[in-house]
């Protein structure tokens, strides 16, 4: 029988969030000389029981991690068969805790059921919704340092009986309220007012660095920079504001 080699070319993205789907590539070569191995090949994961299987010809298979670890070991096997020998290789991978769909409870500025707790957690889309249960209202979340956008998410603050108007205020501090950093690509901020920031140069309210940026019913007021344009709102090259 020839002799086989089981490489992992990647396993994107990595880090991961809890629940997210990654694909493991692979290649399996015959280094015995002679003809290219067909079959599958079978990926598992250390703590916990995911995997999945993928031809040699696919070079890859994708598999949701629900278990967070850091670092869970990926293992990618090309089982022996009547004409070749069997072969593995192993990947550490960081699968990171995230909250789906979080719901803020609190007006703190940190801490559990917070604003900031829920844009540092939030899970990937599908489940990368905040949403507001903050009573009547109106609320005012006050603010000590900027909220840092590193997610693809969904911020919307619904209006209902239980669920009143809602400010995002900085109280005249010299930061940025929100900036949306790379590795974003989408994120969107709907029916809320963001006010009462200073910064050096354009976007106190907001800072779009990455991505694109939907805003949907939002107010801005009583921002302000020192130098430059865009009180409000700010955008880099190679951002993008819907």
């Amino acid at each position: 029988k020839y002799n086989t080699s089981t490489t992992i070319n990647s396993d994107n993205p990595d880090p991961s969030n809890q629940g997210d789907n990654v694909t493991v590539n692979y290649t399996v070569t015959n280094i015995s000389g002679g003809p290219a191995p067909t079959g599958n090949v079978v990926v598992t994961v250390s703590g916990g029981s995911e995997s999945c299987t993928g031809t040699v010809a696919d070079g890859g298979c994708t598999l949701a991690l629900t278990n967070t670890g850091n670092p869970r070991t990926i293992t990618a096997t090309y089982p022996s068969n009547a004409s070749f020998n069997g072969s593995s290789n192993t990947a550490s991978h960081v699968v990171n805790a995230c909250v789906s769909n979080p719901i803020v409870t609190s007006t703190g500025d940190n801490g559990p059921n917070t604003l900031r707790d829920a844009v540092l957690n939030v899970c990937s889309a599908p489940n990368n919704n905040i949403t507001f249960n903050l009573g009547a209202g109106p609320h005012t979340i006050p603010v000590l340092s900027t909220l840092v956008i590193a997610r693809n998410v969904t911020i919307t603050n619904t209006l209902s009986l239980g669920n009143g108007p809602l400010t995002i205020d900085a109280g005249g501090g010299a930061f940025r309220v929100f900036r949306v950093d790379s590795p974003v690509t989408t994120a969107s901020l709907s029916n809320f007012t963001i006010k009462g920031a200073n910064s050096n140069s354009s976007g106190a309210g907001l800072f779009v660095q990455s991505g694109t940026v939907t805003l949907t019913g939002m107010l801005f007021t009583g921002n302000t920079v020192l130098y430059g344009s865009g009180g409000g709102v700010g955008v880099t090259g190679g951002a993008t504001l819907d």
